[in-house]
């Protein structure tokens, strides 16, 4: 990278970090943009004007661009990065988020290459879950509303087990960690934890085969989020999407899509806008709206230019020929 392009990358990492920091959801979806369509770097090192304090923010924001662009490789090698980085400087919290993206990664591989739908994972084709579970808060029995919030890495991390440990269908590790994150979505200042625990909890509905009950309780929140409202809006508008295809009504999902698109587009959020017109390829096509299709896509196009080569950019620009 010339070296022209330092101070951008370092102010673009600084307020990554800063927005990571704050909770606010909106600014880093926009700052994981503008690394992809101006700063993306071929390897996972850090780059070489970046001073070392910033690695660990640097592989954190690579990894949320690299994972939305369907980067699966560059994304799991910049969560390894992160947690070498981390561990190297003695910085627990920021390694305890890195490792449980590789819970995740490694729950996702399970899920793909492994799982024969007949049963749960066993936890030694899940190590790294069987691992991290051990420094993790559980929570059995009644709830208990958490009086002040727990440290952000910890319900980071707790966050990312409970999601590979639903993947792999471990419920005695997903169900008292979801209880653990309910109670923090009580403590103080918790808005945009209530909205992800409504998405978890309207997940565990999905899987207990309760769809109509799941997708209530996303419309619920979708007209009343607690948190900032555009980035959780975007997130249960794709939820409610998945439900209505899993349910076989392509055209009660095409809405959602549309409007997750649009939102997107509206709130300066291309990545988010290139995950939702992705969604929407295979159920357009079902639909027979070839030309709605086309033109969701080339309007997309173009404000993907300066972003790297990848599977999701390549299945738009199919779309929009």
């Amino acid at each position: 990278m010339p070296a022209t392009a330092s101070p951008d990358l370092t102010a673009l990492v600084r307020r990554h970090a800063a927005a990571v920091g704050a909770d606010d959801p909106l600014t880093a979806r926009r700052a994981e943009a503008d690394y992809a369509r101006c700063c993306w770097s071929g390897g996972h090192r850090t780059p070489g004007e970046l001073s070392d304090d910033l690695s660990g923010a640097f592989h954190d924001l690579r990894r949320n661009a690299a994972s939305v662009l369907g980067l699966d490789k560059e994304s799991h090698d910049s969560a390894m990065a992160w947690a070498g980085w981390a561990m190297t400087r003695g910085d627990g919290p920021s390694a305890l988020r890195a490792r449980a993206r590789l819970v995740l990664d490694e729950a996702i591989r399970w899920a793909r290459h492994v799982d024969d739908g007949t049963g749960s994972a066993d936890i030694a084709d899940v190590p790294l879950l069987g691992r991290i579970v051990n420094e993790l808060p559980a929570r059995e029995g009644d709830p208990s509303p958490a009086a002040e919030p727990a440290p952000p890495s910890l319900v980071d991390a707790a966050l990312r087990v409970e999601e590979a440990a639903t993947l792999v269908r471990r419920t005695d590790i997903s169900a008292p960690l979801a209880n653990w994150l309910r109670d923090q979505s009580e403590a103080p200042g918790a808005g945009n934890l209530v909205d992800t625990v409504t998405l978890m909890d309207a997940r565990t509905l999905r899987t207990a085969g309760d769809l109509p009950a799941a997708a209530r309780m996303c419309a619920r929140a979708l007209r009343e989020p607690v948190g900032e409202p555009v980035t959780a809006g975007f997130k249960f508008r794709l939820e409610l999407a998945d439900y209505s295809i899993m349910a076989g009504h392509d055209d009660t999902a095409a809405r959602p899509l549309d409007e997750a698109a649009a939102d997107a587009g509206e709130a300066g959020l291309p990545l988010q806008r290139l995950t939702a017109v992705r969604a929407a390829i295979p159920v357009f096509h079902r639909l027979g709206a070839a030309r709605r299709l086309r033109d969701m896509s080339r309007d997309l196009v173009d404000s993907l230019d300066g972003m790297p080569d990848s599977p999701a950019i390549r299945d738009v620009r199919a779309a929009a020929r």
